[in-house]
């Protein structure tokens, strides 16, 4: 597989695989933030660009 080739993973899989999700700051670009997928052994998998999954996603209800 390419590394640049984006392959999506069923619902089960990705359990057992991503272990946290967390928001942090871009260390290479300031006032940046980033979602950076961790696996279960705490291990950097990927990240995405948050304002783009936050666009991508839209409004979500409260509750």
């Amino acid at each position: 597989m390419d590394g640049d080739e984006i392959r999506f993973l069923r619902y089960e899989e990705a359990l057992k695989l991503v272990g946290a999700i967390q928001e942090e700051e871009d260390v290479d670009t300031p006032d940046k933030r980033i979602l950076m997928v961790y696996s279960v052994d705490d291990k950097e998998l990927c990240w995405f660009d948050f304002n783009e999954v936050m666009e991508a996603v839209g409004k979500v209800e409260a509750g």
